[in-house]
């Protein structure tokens, strides 16, 4: 019993300092890398995002992205300043007049700023920022699992309408490998990740998801739209040039 105390009061001493380290804050690099010369402006009232101030699980930290019904956004992106790859997700939707909400799991490798920012189709761009602290490494850690059998079920997905009914949720079996995970040997295994998915609604477009290692291992997204999930489909690939799709 003195033993497991002596372990937990060693961990909780060891999560504190990174839980109280300085918010990582890489706006310049963003702005600079992806907005050259082009203002953009904090609009909550058309973005806003929810997430916990403080994260249990630096590997799978819960965000919910919620666009109001007047937002005009053509694409919009996710970033995670303090992650080696910071851009996380980049999204289009091809009708305007639709109110979104988007809930998603991300990796934080330290205590982070996380903004969205929208782009309208004459080129406005506004963004939501907010703060969130983990114990930190959700991009790292080790490769520990049988490979030929995570390889046999990467892609197999469960598309279905949330308890509530008023969204759909998708989930995708994959590890989103970051290239920053180490194997048994030592060496660094090699980034493999669901890069893009496609969510189509009697074969017409309604999400185009491009996806980065940021987004945490088996994919998840709960999307509120009014959609009958009768007719919907889902088409998805990887970085190794692997398609997967639902239904079958």
């Amino acid at each position: 019993m003195f033993k497991r105390a002596l372990v937990g009061c060693l961990l909780l001493f060891q999560a504190i300092p990174a839980i109280s380290a300085p918010v990582v804050d890489h706006w310049s690099v963003i702005a600079e890398s992806f907005f050259k010369d082009r203002a953009v402006i904090e609009k909550p009232d058309t973005i806003s995002i929810t997430a916990p101030l403080q994260a249990e699980d630096s590997a799978l930290v819960p965000i919910s992205i919620h666009f109001a019904e007047s937002h005009g956004f053509v694409k919009w992106y996710l970033f995670v300043d303090a992650n080696p790859i910071m851009l996380t997700l980049t999204t289009r939707m091809p009708d305007l007049k639709r109110a979104l909400s988007l809930s998603t799991r991300i990796r934080l490798d330290a205590n982070s700023q996380v903004r969205v920012i929208g782009e309208r189709p004459d080129g406005q761009l506004n963004m939501a920022v907010v703060a969130i602290k983990t114990p930190g490494g959700g991009c790292g850690g080790a490769v520990s699992q049988d490979e030929a059998a995570l390889r046999a079920s990467a892609g197999k997905m469960k598309l279905r309408q949330a308890d509530d009914g008023e969204a759909v949720v998708l989930q995708i079996q994959h590890p989103m490998r970051t290239g920053f995970e180490r194997t048994v040997y030592g060496y660094y295994a090699k980034a493999w990740y669901v890069d893009k998915i496609a969510l189509l609604s009697a074969g017409e477009p309604v999400l185009d998801l491009q996806l980065g290692p940021g987004i945490s291992a088996n994919p998840y997204f709960r999307i509120e739209l009014p959609l009958d999930i009768s007719t919907l489909s889902v088409r998805a690939s990887d970085n190794e040039n692997q398609t997967f799709r639902y239904p079958l």
